[in-house]
């Protein structure tokens, strides 16, 4: 996925800068770059450019192919994203999708849609997940691979995705079902899963996400209840703490709301 998105990157520098050229290129031209580029891309992607951009000019200038540095004091622009409401379910909405598809689990797409919303994994991590990872007698997962568009199953990409994750017994009794299952647990298409997370979404009148947006309302959920933003970084895979601060600003912010009510509450001695 990484190196798909270096191909990207040239293919946008092919696009939006033709005669660009190393040795002449300036300050102004890259930011010229990054207005024109964040005219009709997300912020957030636009800064995937300019890291990506940023790192060979950097090396450039280390190597002395280049006589300045030209990434500093750049200014990044782009379009809002998407909203951090859309990126995650309320927990009424979660819950009824969560009884929906444990009673629709007739199909892999509605297995992978049960999985992430009781344990938050990434799709691809779903789909290498096979019955010799789950610890029946410790009621535990190994998550230590990952499997990629193509279909190939891969190491994590950091070493903190390589976990091992409490689970609970609904999904327990659930994987007690496939204990005679040698092969992968969920053999299907990232398409197919989306279209039918779709249609679940549309049955029980909850707005439209993605699949990914299971793992953030997953941690959404456990940050709500009280749970320590450092079990919840560890569960999801976080390489650090400050990643899952940064993903989840808003959860932590409306949390930090609650406790400073809790906090005056408490100091009017009443």
């Amino acid at each position: 996925i990484t190196l798909h998105q270096y191909a990207v990157t040239e293919i946008i520098i092919r696009r939006y800068l033709p005669r660009a050229r190393l040795n002449n290129f300036t300050r102004e031209q890259f930011q010229k770059f990054l207005n024109d580029y964040g005219q009709d891309h997300a912020r957030e992607t636009v800064a995937k450019r300019k890291t990506h951009i940023s790192a060979c000019l950097k090396d450039a200038y280390e190597d002395k192919i280049i006589n300045e540095d030209i990434t500093q004091r750049l200014t990044l622009t782009g379009r809002a994203g998407k909203s951090s409401e859309l990126k995650f379910l309320e927990y009424g909405d979660f819950k009824s999708l969560e009884q929906y598809s444990y009673d629709h689990l007739n199909n892999d797409s509605q297995l992978a849609i049960f999985i992430a919303i009781h344990t938050g994994m990434r799709i691809g991590e779903v789909k290498a997940l096979t019955i010799k990872d789950v610890d029946f007698v410790h009621s535990k997962i190994k998550i230590s691979k990952s499997m990629d568009g193509n279909g190939h199953i891969k190491v994590p990409k950091t070493s903190a995705s390589n976990r091992v994750i409490k689970i609970d017994n609904r999904l327990l009794d659930v994987f007690k079902r496939f204990k005679g299952v040698s092969d992968l647990l969920v053999q299907v298409s990232n398409e197919a899963v989306n279209h039918v997370l779709k249609k679940d979404l549309k049955h029980i009148g909850a707005k439209d996400v993605t699949f990914h947006a299971l793992r953030h309302s997953h941690a959404s959920y456990l940050l709500s209840k009280g749970v320590s933003i450092q079990y919840v970084s560890e569960r999801l895979g976080h390489s650090s703490i400050a990643i899952t601060e940064k993903v989840y600003a808003h959860m932590l912010q409306t949390l930090r709301e609650n406790e400073e009510d809790k906090v005056t509450d408490l100091m009017n001695f009443q």
